[in-house]
């Protein structure tokens, strides 16, 4: 489970496949996560595929979209 910053969710985002969260999202494999503007992880579960990954362009588009 990931919980949104319990200080202030806008100034300190967390986006969850582009998407702001502002309550708690459950990960699921394959998600994209964006912490501020800077740091991008893929949530992998290794059962599921350990090898996932995302294309960079897709990611900084997405990353930038706002």
């Amino acid at each position: 489970m990931l919980h949104p910053n319990s200080e202030d969710a806008q100034k300190y985002s967390v986006k969850v496949n582009g998407e702001l969260i502002t309550e708690p999202a459950m990960l699921k494999h394959g998600d994209r996560l964006l912490v501020g503007s800077h740091y991008y992880y893929i949530y992998v579960d290794p059962m599921i595929d350990p090898e996932e990954q995302v294309e960079f362009e897709f990611a900084m588009k997405e990353a930038n979209k706002d």
